[in-house]
């Protein structure tokens, strides 16, 4: 599953933005992907929720994957 993997990088990327502007918390977080990507999009929200809420910048924050 490439999912979690990919859900470190996006907490990774979303950490380093949200430092940059002085952020405190992240309440939503949208990602396009094309539909050839092979990610599934239910894995990704349920790595995301797992991963997310973990980290007090993201606790409660959404996963919203537009496929494009």
């Amino acid at each position: 599953m490439h999912e979690l993997g990919i859900v470190f990088y996006i907490i990774r990327d979303v950490k380093k933005v949200a430092e940059e502007h002085q952020v405190k918390h992240v309440s939503s977080v949208v990602m396009n992907i094309g539909e050839v990507s092979t990610i599934v999009p239910e894995y990704l929200t349920d790595c995301w929720r797992w991963a997310a809420d973990k980290e007090d910048l993201l606790r409660g924050c959404a996963l919203r994957a537009n496929i494009i």
